[in-house]
């Protein structure tokens, strides 16, 4: 419901479901290791669990529709991590901008999905508007391991290209794929 006054519109309307706004983590990123923290930011604050207690020290993160419990979110291995899933080692709520911060354990460089469940509920009990995806690549800098050579500098003035060769070589002890 909408309502008109001279200088403003104001909505009165019913609860509606909290939605995933933001995410350190973009769908299709690539993200360098180690990776310590993601967050991701609501459009409302939400449940901190069955006692209403915004401290992020409470047993409230047992609490199955709270933001603060790490069952909540979980990293699915793609492709060559396929079979792992893991779990936020930490959760905390940020009140201030209506964020969590969720610390990750050690992950593998290659692809990732990020799944946050529909269980979560905002501060007015409303249930999140469905399950948060986002899949992602983590990668390992190699830089100090390779050596990089550009050779053979080529200029085509008619199609304002500039082309060459590079040369990579692994000056490391481990091999790289």
């Amino acid at each position: 419901i909408l309502v008109a006054q001279t200088n403003s519109i104001d909505e009165i309307a019913l609860l509606k479901a909290p939605t995933v706004i933001s995410s350190s983590i973009q769908d299709g990123a690539y993200l360098p290791l180690p990776l310590s923290y993601a967050t991701l930011g609501f459009d409302q604050a939400m449940w901190l669990g069955n006692n209403g207690n915004d401290s992020n020290d409470s047993n409230d993160s047992n609490d199955v529709a709270s933001v603060l419990n790490p069952e909540n979110y979980r990293f699915v291995g793609l492709g060559k991590n396929v079979n792992q899933t893991l779990m936020p080692e930490a959760v905390k709520w940020d009140k201030a901008t209506n964020s969590v911060i969720l610390t990750l354990p050690n992950m593998a460089a290659g692809q990732w999905r990020i799944e946050v469940s529909s269980n979560l509920q905002s501060a007015k009990q409303t249930r999140l508007e469905g399950v948060y995806t986002a899949a992602f690549t983590t990668v390992t800098d190699y830089s100090a391991f390779v050596s990089i050579e550009f050779d053979k500098t080529r200029a085509d003035r008619l199609n304002g290209t500039v082309s060459y060769d590079v040369k990579l070589t692994n000056i490391g002890q481990d091999n790289i794929q």
